[in-house]
């Protein structure tokens, strides 16, 4: 019952186009004990998607560091599945920040103006433009 209800909010959340092989992934995933979290973050199309961002973007854009960086989603894409891919809607924090700034320090909460703050940022400390801490 419970891999019944988790395999619907997965094909809820997931891309709207996603087809049926999509789906058996999940439902395989699902039974080998993966959380939701784990099967959506190692989707493919994602990970090459991620991997790009963090490539052209290689340091935090909130402290300036190279280490433990992720992909942050500014509108979470749990609220417009459309988004989940869309790199205008990355923005480079490292995991730290990422937690801090990008949710408040709260997982369930976010923050679409998590851009602005970074570029107040980059104004009180440019180094952070200029060569990445």
């Amino acid at each position: 019952m419970v891999t019944a209800v988790k395999s619907k909010v997965v094909a809820a959340v997931m891309n709207p186009l996603c087809d049926a092989r999509q789906r058996i992934r999940v439902d395989e995933h699902l039974a080998t004990g993966d959380t939701v979290v784990q099967i959506l973050h190692s989707d493919y199309r994602w990970r090459k998607i991620r991997n790009k961002h963090v490539q052209d973007e290689p340091f935090c854009q909130m402290c300036g560091i190279r280490r433990k960086l992720e992909a942050h989603h500014i509108i979470p894409w749990h609220l417009d599945a459309l988004l989940r891919f869309d790199r205008d809607n990355l923005i480079t924090l490292c995991r730290e920040c990422h937690f801090r700034f990008g949710h408040f320090l709260n997982w369930k909460d976010m923050n679409p103006e998590i851009r602005e703050l970074c570029k107040q940022a980059k104004i009180l400390n440019p180094k952070i433009v200029e060569v990445g801490i």
